[in-house]
């Protein structure tokens, strides 16, 4: 397999995995909360053979709130990246951030383009395949409207604020290629 294929599956298992996690996490935390009936289910025949059912009467805030914290935890991942983006960029942090993070010993937060582009592009489509999956629930009447509104306004101003600091990246670009 290619260099590049390995690298895009090792950037792809973290978003992968907090968006099951999240899922799976914020169904636990809907019926720990509230106190709603549930039982497992076995199938034999199955790729995952266990899985949870939530009984009609409180299927729609079981969903919700499960792909409220689903949505949570994948536009995180993205709101991390846009702002490691925005202010930890290795071509316009401020020197007084980089004195901050040295005394506190996370330099480590301060990346290059490549690197805070490729991870960002990541995050941004799985946010994007976690709205639609809402979207889609919500439209079947599984999920509050309001959710797949909230996680769509949500990825729409972080997606605004990552482009807008492409755009920085364009124009300083620009400038140094410039005599």
């Amino acid at each position: 397999m290619s260099s590049s294929i390995i690298k895009l599956i090792d950037s792809a298992i973290i978003p992968a995995a907090l968006i099951i996690l999240g899922k799976v996490l914020g169904l636990y935390i809907i019926i720990s909360l509230f106190g709603l009936e549930w039982q497992m289910n076995f199938e034999n025949n199955a790729l995952i053979g266990v899985y949870p059912v939530v009984f009609e009467k409180d299927l729609l805030l079981a969903s919700s709130g499960s792909d409220l914290i689903m949505l949570l935890v994948v536009l995180s991942g993205l709101a991390f990246e846009t702002i490691r983006g925005v202010y930890f960029h290795n071509t316009h942090v401020d020197p007084k951030i980089i004195v901050r993070l040295t005394k506190v010993n996370l330099l480590g937060l301060v990346k290059d383009s490549f690197q805070i582009y490729y991870k960002a592009s990541m995050w941004f489509v799985f946010s994007v395949v976690g709205v639609i999956y809402v979207i889609l629930n919500s439209i079947q009447g599984r999920t509050f409207f309001w959710v797949p509104i909230s996680g769509t306004i949500i990825l729409i101003i972080l997606t605004v604020l990552l482009i807008r600091d492409i755009e920085l990246e364009i124009e300083k670009g620009k400038e140094n290629l410039s005599f």
